[in-house]
Protein backbone atom coordinates (compact mmCIF):
# COMPACT_ATOMS: atom_id res chain seq x y z
CA UNK A 1 0.00 0.00 0.00
CA UNK A 2 1.02 3.37 -0.93
CA UNK A 3 1.03 6.14 1.56
CA UNK A 4 0.66 10.08 0.44
CA UNK A 5 3.11 12.29 0.85
CA UNK A 6 1.82 14.06 4.05
CA UNK A 7 1.43 10.55 5.50
CA UNK A 8 4.79 10.11 4.85
CA UNK A 9 5.98 13.17 6.41
CA UNK A 10 4.29 12.45 9.41
CA UNK A 11 5.98 8.86 9.81
CA UNK A 12 9.07 10.30 9.98
CA UNK A 13 8.66 13.02 12.39
CA UNK A 14 7.20 10.22 15.04
CA UNK A 15 10.42 7.99 14.49
CA UNK A 16 12.66 11.43 14.65
CA UNK A 17 10.72 12.10 18.04
CA UNK A 18 10.79 8.51 19.84
CA UNK A 19 14.67 8.79 19.13
CA UNK A 20 15.49 11.87 20.09
CA UNK A 21 16.25 11.04 23.55
CA UNK A 22 18.37 8.09 23.01
CA UNK A 23 20.67 10.41 20.63
CA UNK A 24 20.79 13.36 23.25
CA UNK A 25 21.96 10.77 25.57
CA UNK A 26 24.72 9.73 23.20
CA UNK A 27 25.65 13.48 22.47
CA UNK A 28 25.54 14.10 25.71
CA UNK A 29 27.89 11.35 26.96
CA UNK A 30 30.62 11.76 24.15
CA UNK A 31 30.55 15.54 25.11
CA UNK A 32 31.20 14.45 28.50
CA UNK A 33 34.05 12.53 27.86
CA UNK A 34 35.51 14.72 25.49
CA UNK A 35 35.62 17.15 28.05
CA UNK A 36 37.02 15.03 30.48
CA UNK A 37 40.11 13.63 28.44
CA UNK A 38 41.35 16.87 26.94
CA UNK A 39 41.76 18.87 29.95
CA UNK A 40 44.05 21.66 28.85
CA UNK A 41 46.93 21.27 31.60
CA UNK A 42 47.52 24.31 33.87
CA UNK A 43 50.95 26.29 32.30
CA UNK A 44 50.30 29.69 34.94
CA UNK A 45 53.29 30.76 36.32
CA UNK A 46 52.23 29.39 39.59
CA UNK A 47 51.44 26.30 38.42
CA UNK A 48 55.16 26.49 37.25
CA UNK A 49 56.38 27.46 40.16
CA UNK A 50 54.61 24.74 41.95
CA UNK A 51 56.35 22.08 40.23
CA UNK A 52 59.87 24.02 40.35
CA UNK A 53 59.16 23.94 44.15
CA UNK A 54 58.26 19.78 44.35
CA UNK A 55 61.60 18.88 41.98
CA UNK A 56 64.36 17.63 43.75
CA UNK A 57 67.59 18.71 43.86
CA UNK A 58 70.06 16.71 42.48
CA UNK A 59 72.25 15.19 44.58
CA UNK A 60 75.39 17.18 45.31
CA UNK A 61 78.53 15.26 44.12
CA UNK A 62 82.75 15.57 44.34
CA UNK A 63 84.99 16.80 41.91
CA UNK A 64 85.63 14.80 39.44
CA UNK A 65 88.87 13.25 38.56
CA UNK A 66 90.70 15.13 36.23
CA UNK A 67 93.55 13.95 33.69
CA UNK A 68 93.15 10.52 34.34
CA UNK A 69 96.00 7.92 33.25
CA UNK A 70 96.60 4.66 33.98
CA UNK A 71 99.40 4.28 36.68
CA UNK A 72 102.27 1.65 35.28
CA UNK A 73 105.56 1.03 37.22
CA UNK A 74 108.74 2.31 35.35
CA UNK A 75 110.34 -1.29 35.09
CA UNK A 76 107.17 -3.13 34.41
CA UNK A 77 104.20 -2.11 31.87
CA UNK A 78 101.75 -4.05 32.94
CA UNK A 79 98.88 -2.88 34.12
CA UNK A 80 98.35 -1.89 37.90
CA UNK A 81 94.65 -1.48 38.18
CA UNK A 82 95.38 1.85 39.57
CA UNK A 83 94.56 5.29 37.93
CA UNK A 84 96.28 8.91 39.00
CA UNK A 85 94.14 12.38 38.71
CA UNK A 86 95.98 15.53 38.06
CA UNK A 87 99.41 13.51 38.25
CA UNK A 88 98.61 14.17 41.97
CA UNK A 89 96.00 11.13 44.03
CA UNK A 90 95.49 7.89 42.90
CA UNK A 91 91.92 5.71 42.53
CA UNK A 92 91.11 2.19 41.77
CA UNK A 93 89.11 0.93 39.30
CA UNK A 94 89.91 -2.52 39.38
CA UNK A 95 92.45 -4.87 41.43
CA UNK A 96 95.78 -6.35 39.73
CA UNK A 97 98.87 -8.01 41.18
CA UNK A 98 102.09 -5.65 41.78
CA UNK A 99 104.85 -6.34 39.91
CA UNK A 100 108.25 -6.95 41.62
CA UNK A 101 111.49 -6.80 40.59
CA UNK A 102 113.04 -8.58 43.67
CA UNK A 103 115.55 -9.84 44.59
CA UNK A 104 118.04 -7.31 42.71
CA UNK A 105 121.40 -8.01 42.32
CA UNK A 106 122.47 -4.40 43.31
CA UNK A 107 123.93 -3.39 46.67
CA UNK A 108 123.49 -0.65 48.88
CA UNK A 109 125.39 1.53 50.38
CA UNK A 110 128.72 -0.21 48.85
CA UNK A 111 131.27 1.67 46.44
CA UNK A 112 134.78 1.87 46.46
CA UNK A 113 135.13 5.49 48.64
CA UNK A 114 133.59 3.34 51.88
CA UNK A 115 136.30 0.44 51.57
CA UNK A 116 133.41 -2.35 51.88
CA UNK A 117 132.25 -0.95 55.36
CA UNK A 118 128.62 -1.46 55.80
CA UNK A 119 126.51 1.47 55.50
CA UNK A 120 123.53 0.29 57.97
CA UNK A 121 121.71 -3.19 58.86
CA UNK A 122 121.94 -4.61 55.32
CA UNK A 123 123.63 -4.79 51.71
CA UNK A 124 121.36 -7.03 49.36
CA UNK A 125 117.87 -7.68 49.60
CA UNK A 126 118.96 -11.49 50.76
CA UNK A 127 120.18 -9.92 53.51
CA UNK A 128 116.42 -9.13 54.47
CA UNK A 129 114.76 -12.45 55.55
CA UNK A 130 112.83 -11.14 58.89
CA UNK A 131 109.62 -11.45 57.10
CA UNK A 132 108.58 -12.08 53.58
CA UNK A 133 109.25 -9.42 50.24
CA UNK A 134 111.95 -7.84 52.15
CA UNK A 135 114.70 -5.56 50.50
CA UNK A 136 117.35 -3.65 51.13
CA UNK A 137 117.51 0.46 50.21
CA UNK A 138 117.39 4.13 51.65
CA UNK A 139 114.35 6.40 51.92
CA UNK A 140 114.03 9.92 52.60
CA UNK A 141 113.16 9.42 56.35
CA UNK A 142 116.55 6.79 57.18
CA UNK A 143 119.63 7.45 54.66
CA UNK A 144 121.45 4.38 56.03
CA UNK A 145 120.96 0.73 54.37
CA UNK A 146 118.59 -0.55 56.43
CA UNK A 147 115.53 -3.66 55.54
CA UNK A 148 111.90 -2.52 54.17
CA UNK A 149 109.17 -5.33 53.55
CA UNK A 150 106.58 -4.71 50.96
CA UNK A 151 103.92 -6.59 48.80
CA UNK A 152 102.51 -7.73 45.49
CA UNK A 153 98.75 -8.15 46.54
CA UNK A 154 96.40 -7.05 49.14
CA UNK A 155 96.58 -10.22 50.84
CA UNK A 156 100.30 -8.99 52.10
CA UNK A 157 99.21 -6.31 54.07
CA UNK A 158 96.34 -7.58 56.68
CA UNK A 159 93.08 -5.72 56.72
CA UNK A 160 92.38 -2.33 56.55
CA UNK A 161 95.58 -2.12 54.09
CA UNK A 162 95.88 -2.21 50.23
CA UNK A 163 98.91 -3.00 48.53
CA UNK A 164 99.99 0.20 46.77
CA UNK A 165 102.33 -1.00 43.72
CA UNK A 166 105.94 1.00 43.36
CA UNK A 167 109.59 0.58 43.04
CA UNK A 168 110.89 -2.11 43.78
CA UNK A 169 107.81 -3.56 44.68
CA UNK A 170 104.57 -2.27 46.15
CA UNK A 171 104.08 -1.21 50.05
CA UNK A 172 100.80 -1.23 52.35
CA UNK A 173 98.87 1.74 52.40
CA UNK A 174 95.76 1.92 55.00
CA UNK A 175 92.57 1.62 53.26
CA UNK A 176 88.32 1.42 54.10
CA UNK A 177 88.18 0.57 50.62
CA UNK A 178 89.28 -2.45 48.21
CA UNK A 179 88.11 -0.57 44.51
CA UNK A 180 85.92 1.72 43.00
CA UNK A 181 83.36 -0.89 43.23
CA UNK A 182 82.75 -0.54 46.70
CA UNK A 183 82.08 3.01 46.54
CA UNK A 184 78.52 3.29 44.91
CA UNK A 185 79.22 4.76 41.69
CA UNK A 186 82.25 6.86 43.35
CA UNK A 187 86.13 6.40 43.95
CA UNK A 188 88.52 4.63 46.16
CA UNK A 189 90.76 7.57 46.56
CA UNK A 190 93.86 7.81 48.07
CA UNK A 191 94.14 11.16 49.89
CA UNK A 192 96.52 12.81 52.43
CA UNK A 193 95.37 12.45 56.11
CA UNK A 194 96.06 14.64 59.11
CA UNK A 195 98.76 11.82 60.28
CA UNK A 196 101.32 13.14 57.46
CA UNK A 197 100.48 9.82 55.87
CA UNK A 198 97.45 8.38 53.15
CA UNK A 199 94.59 6.50 53.05
CA UNK A 200 92.37 4.96 50.66
CA UNK A 201 89.13 5.84 51.34
CA UNK A 202 85.50 6.69 49.06
CA UNK A 203 84.89 9.43 47.90
CA UNK A 204 81.80 11.34 49.60
CA UNK A 205 78.99 13.63 48.11
CA UNK A 206 80.97 16.48 50.83
CA UNK A 207 83.94 16.38 49.51
CA UNK A 208 85.54 19.66 48.98
CA UNK A 209 88.12 18.06 46.62
CA UNK A 210 89.71 15.48 44.47
CA UNK A 211 93.24 16.50 44.38
CA UNK A 212 95.10 19.52 45.61
CA UNK A 213 94.34 21.29 42.46
CA UNK A 214 90.81 22.14 43.50
CA UNK A 215 92.68 23.83 46.16
CA UNK A 216 93.54 27.33 46.98
CA UNK A 217 96.73 28.83 49.09
CA UNK A 218 96.97 28.70 51.81
CA UNK A 219 94.42 26.05 52.07
CA UNK A 220 96.28 23.92 49.25
CA UNK A 221 96.12 20.31 50.73
CA UNK A 222 93.26 17.94 50.06
CA UNK A 223 93.39 15.98 53.30
CA UNK A 224 90.55 13.43 54.25
CA UNK A 225 89.71 13.66 57.72
CA UNK A 226 86.44 13.35 59.73
CA UNK A 227 85.02 10.82 56.32
CA UNK A 228 85.55 13.22 53.99
CA UNK A 229 88.28 15.55 51.75
CA UNK A 230 88.65 19.09 53.07
CA UNK A 231 91.25 21.72 51.87
CA UNK A 232 93.81 22.64 54.67
CA UNK A 233 97.47 23.85 55.12
CA UNK A 234 99.73 22.02 53.66
CA UNK A 235 101.97 19.87 56.07
CA UNK A 236 99.05 20.02 58.47
CA UNK A 237 99.48 16.57 60.98
CA UNK A 238 97.70 15.80 64.52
Amino acid sequence: MSLSPFSTARLLLVRCVSHAPVAMSLALALLGGCSSSSKPKDETPKAQADASADAKPPAPKPPECRSPAPVTIVFDPSETGFVSCDGQVWHRPSVHACPTRLPRTTQCGFAAADAGVLNGSCRVDGDCTTKAKGYCGVTSANASCHCDYGCTEDADCGPGNVCQCGDPLGKCVPATCTSDADCGGLLCLRSNNTSCGQTYACQAATDECTSNSDCKPPLSACTFENGHRTCQAIGTCK
